[in-house]
């Protein structure tokens, strides 16, 4: 029996809107350092790139007027705010080596049966903790960076140098009048559906 072509329609957009989910799910990640104005949100291109127009949509109850990307901005958030995940992170500091030279400690690995709302407070108690090592002096410390995903899809550990380059190039890390202290951030703010919305 064929598909009527509204049912064939639908059934084209619930698969795109999946897809789109997944693949967002796989590239995102966040960032944040000690010169961000608030944390950055990467890789859910494919949610924003979703149609913006409502559309006629069938639910369980009769039909409602809504778009693919609020749709599938709902998914991926109601994914990662109920569902636990095991997050990747990469955390780095800056230390000045008081030779005209910066070193940088860095760390990478991975938080088991985390949710998103936990990576406002995971982050900084990982930076902390890697800041009260003995090679560390708190003193000298420049700055700090931290990026998290909840993908295995990204690749941490073998991308030291390129994230390096990332906060002391692109996000001026090392820049001491635009540093704020370490503190939880309410990463929530950031990654939500309103924000989706308005990419």
């Amino acid at each position: 029996m064929a598909r009527s072509p509204s049912r064939s329609k639908m059934l084209n957009k619930t698969k795109a809107i999946a897809g789109a989910c997944q693949s967002a799910f796989n590239s995102m990640y966040l960032s944040y350092s000690s010169t961000h104005k608030g944390v950055a949100v990467h890789g859910v291109h494919d949610i924003t790139r979703l149609n913006i127009k409502k559309s006629i949509v069938n639910v369980r109850n009769g039909s409602m007027s809504t778009s693919d990307r609020k749709i599938g901005a709902e998914a991926l958030m109601g994914d990662l705010e109920k569902n636990k995940y095991p997050w990747q992170y990469w955390i780095c500091v800056y230390v000045d080596t008081g030779v005209n030279e910066v070193t940088s400690q860095i760390e990478s690995g991975t938080v088991e049966n985390t949710l998103l709302e936990d990576v406002s407070g995971m982050m900084p108690d990982l930076l902390t903790q890697l800041m009260d090592e003995d090679v560390i002096d708190r003193r000298k410390v420049l700055g700090w960076s931290w990026i998290a995903s909840p993908s295995n899809y990204n690749d941490f550990p073998s991308s030291d140098d390129i994230l390096h380059e990332l906060f002391v190039k692109y996000f001026d890390v090392l820049n001491q009048k635009e540093r704020h202290p370490l503190r939880e951030i309410d990463v929530t703010k950031y990654l939500n559906v309103k924000r989706l919305m308005q990419a």
